[in-house]
């Protein structure tokens, strides 16, 4: 068991000129708030002069505890009188000896400590209920208070539930809501980037929780806390939460994941945590590619094609070719070992923030074998991507000689292009 001792000293002041004794003042030492957890013995102390002894014994020093009620109510519990538990401390004592139980409360002194005389009060195995503001209070002789001062005792209990929550940012609707860290068998929440609510809410703890916010890997500037207590029951149960009313959640081709997590600040207690797997994906972007013509011979080609919805990455961006499926991701080189297509180049860029991509397949020495190839542009992932046919068109001339399978590739990708996104 653990024990924490809170000396609350009287100090008595003479006034020599007059050679009268101001009211002693209380003070507290070492401090004015003890967390137990529940079980612990503690033992909060009271403390003045030696000399001051006579003076004590004349009036009263006593113990009470102020426990609060639901709404503003309070119940005070009367512990001591001077040397003495007082009628509620025996009352509870009664009880948990006809319980089978230990004595609550015990009261005693010393007097043989330096030059300073105590006055202990010992509460044996706290629960919730112990939980309050424990005063000490100096009392004359007819009853009425000349000073006091007190000691908190909180009675730690740890998070019970950690609830994280998705809302639309409109209509508040709950998308997603859990309880429980994300797991790999999770299915994650298909969601569409932009702009979320999101709270999350710790519950049934004493005191006040700390809460922590990731987004992936990353941990936002700030949240701000917000707290309430239920004194309802037979202990203190605070509810903590944050609520982030515009938090843009990204695209990425990989699955994401929202975490919050709750302690309390003491007691060495783990994390209570909820986690909500997601797949923010682009539900449909828009691409366009523009056609281009060359001779066949000529050193260099370069087709260029946008990506302009708000939300697309260069990460989900690649191009997909030839008989075997080549796939080219963004900013690749690959080079043909059959020396067919010989090199291509890919480049993706940011045009800034909500203005698209700027993607490009750079064509190192154009040959045959790029005229009978289309080459589609895709973005996403499995079977969320989207793409469209590019090709490189033959020109006519002398230069180049067109062959028949050309002039129909010519043609099908030309209607391909404009019937694209009806079949996406």
């Amino acid at each position: 068991m653990e024990k924490y001792t809170a000396i609350l000293g009287f100090i008595s002041v003479c006034i020599a000129l007059c050679g009268a004794q101001t009211v002693p003042n209380i003070v507290t030492v070492p401090e004015s708030h003890i967390y137990a957890k529940p079980g612990d013995d503690v033992t909060l102390t009271c403390s003045g002069s030696t000399s001051e002894l006579p003076y004590y014994i004349q009036n009263s020093v006593s113990w009470s505890l102020v426990r609060n009620l639901e709404g503003s109510r309070r119940k005070v519990l009367n512990l001591t009188k001077s040397f003495h538990l007082n009628a509620d401390a025996v009352n509870i004592n009664t009880l948990e000896e006809e319980k089978g139980g230990v004595k609550k409360y015990a009261v005693n002194y010393t007097a043989n400590t330096g030059t300073n005389v105590k006055f202990h009060i010992k509460v044996t195995g706290v629960v919730p209920s112990d939980d309050g503001l424990y005063r000490c209070v100096l009392l004359d002789s007819g009853g009425d208070e000349l000073n006091s001062t007190s000691v908190h005792l909180t009675v730690l209990n740890p998070v019970q539930k950690v609830a994280l929550e998705i809302h639309d940012p409109m209509s508040h609707a709950v998308l997603a809501k859990k309880t429980l860290p994300a797991s790999e068998n999770d299915q994650a929440i298909k969601l569409k980037p932009g702009n979320y609510m999101i709270k999350c809410t710790a519950s049934g703890s004493n005191p006040a929780a700390v809460m922590e916010f990731r987004y992936n890997d990353e941990t936002p500037p700030y949240i701000t806390l917000m707290t309430s207590n239920d004194t309802s029951g037979d202990r203190i149960k605070h509810k903590t939460w944050f609520s982030l009313p515009s938090f843009e959640l990204k695209p990425m081709a990989m699955d994401q994941l929202l975490t919050c997590s709750a302690t309390i600040p003491r007691g060495n207690y783990p994390h209570k945590v909820a986690g909500i797997k997601m797949a923010v994906r682009i539900d449909k972007p828009n691409m366009a590619c523009d056609n281009i013509s060359r001779f066949e011979g000529d050193h260099y080609a370069k087709i260029v094609c946008n990506i302009t919805s708000p939300g697309v990455v260069c990460d989900n961006v690649k191009w997909i070719f030839g008989e075997d499926n080549h796939e080219l991701g963004s900013k690749e080189k690959w080079g043909d070992d059959k020396k067919q297509l010989h090199i291509l180049e890919s480049y993706c860029e940011s045009m800034g923030i909500d203005q698209g991509l700027k993607v490009t397949l750079d064509i190192w020495e154009v040959k045959q074998a790029h005229f009978d190839t289309i080459f589609y542009l895709t973005y996403g992932v499995g079977s969320e991507s989207h793409r469209i046919p590019v090709q490189i068109m033959p020109k006519m001339g002398s230069a180049s000689f067109i062959t028949p399978l050309s002039l129909f590739i010519y043609l099908a990708v030309a209607f391909l292009t404009r019937q694209a996104y009806q079949r996406v």
